[in-house]
């Protein structure tokens, strides 16, 4: 017979677990020498416990406040926020700062009310690179990244965490030239005092108006865009001729979602300057060899 004392337990407590845990990508457990903690060192309330290699990833749920953290900072992609989607939260940025020319996402701490170009997160610890970068790609505009006071908060590491994410964009943004890109801020201050300084004040844009063209300039503009169009399109057979015999690697059922939305849109910004890649520190591989038997 069941016990409906038990049961009615078991069904709380998966309300109660607001994260996803994939223990198999945890690598303090599929190695065993392995040192790494960053979960359990970031997660402001001690909740996370992990075995050594073989055992278990072990979440106390009483502790556990739903901040997100961990899904932020483990890289390999073992927690993930249940009630999260990151494509849809990044495309639901984009969508404010391309009508607003500025974004403000803050801690659901803050007490003030919501601005219309605002979006709520439970803590502002979650946002990771590919978050800032996804709306970047999608469009330029003003980001702040606004918290309350995090050291007097359960959550006290998501000051440190949002402006590490922050240092990382703008490191990518410089390899790619594009660091004027957009106006990144963080802080304790509403959105405006920062937006301001960049000229945005958080207002729906106006609608452009649209250029007048003369007959002659509109075949014109055609006859460009189609030279420009076949163009591309002979480029990309010569490409794809070239990449015909090359053996893919499919990544996408290894990689964390973060990581995968990360590169598809620093794919979508171009190429590195040749001047930012260091490879000074080639010579110390040149002729190295690992022996598979051992490895």
């Amino acid at each position: 017979m069941l016990n409906p004392i038990g049961s009615a337990g078991r069904i709380l407590s998966s309300f109660t677990e607001v994260i996803r845990i994939d223990k198999d990508r945890c690598v303090r457990l599929r190695h065993r020498w392995s040192k790494c903690d960053e979960c359990m060192s970031s997660c402001p309330t001690g909740a996370i416990r992990i075995g050594s290699a073989g055992e278990a990833v072990n979440i106390e749920w009483d502790k556990c406040n739903g901040c997100g953290i961990c899904s932020n900072v483990c890289k390999t992609g073992v927690f993930t926020l249940k009630d999260f989607n990151d494509k849809s939260f990044i495309d639901r940025c984009a969508e404010i700062v391309k009508d607003y020319g500025s974004l403000e996402v803050r801690c659901g701490k803050v007490n003030d009310e919501a601005a219309s170009h605002s979006v709520t997160v439970e803590c502002i610890g979650i946002i990771n690179p590919a978050h800032i970068l996804g709306v970047i790609a999608s469009c330029t505009g003003a980001i702040h990244f606004r918290y309350d006071a995090c050291s007097n908060c359960k959550s006290k590491f998501g000051e440190a965490i949002v402006q590490r994410s922050i240092n990382i964009t703008e490191n990518i943004l410089n390899a790619f030239r594009l660091d004027g890109m957009a106006a990144i801020t963080a802080g304790i201050f509403p959105s405006g005092a920062a937006l301001r300084v960049n000229g945005c004040g958080g207002q729906k844009k106006e609608t452009e108006k649209k250029e007048v063209l003369s007959r002659r300039e509109l075949f014109g503009y055609f006859k460009k865009k189609t030279q420009l169009s076949v163009a591309k399109t002979i480029d990309v057979f010569l490409e794809a001729e070239k990449k015909s015999t090359a053996q893919l690697i499919d990544y996408s059922g290894k990689l964390p979602v973060n990581r995968i939305l990360m590169l598809a849109y620093m794919k979508k910004m171009g190429e590195i300057a040749q001047d930012m890649l260091d490879t000074s520190d080639n010579a110390l591989i040149t002729g190295l060899e690992i022996d598979g038997n051992k490895c």
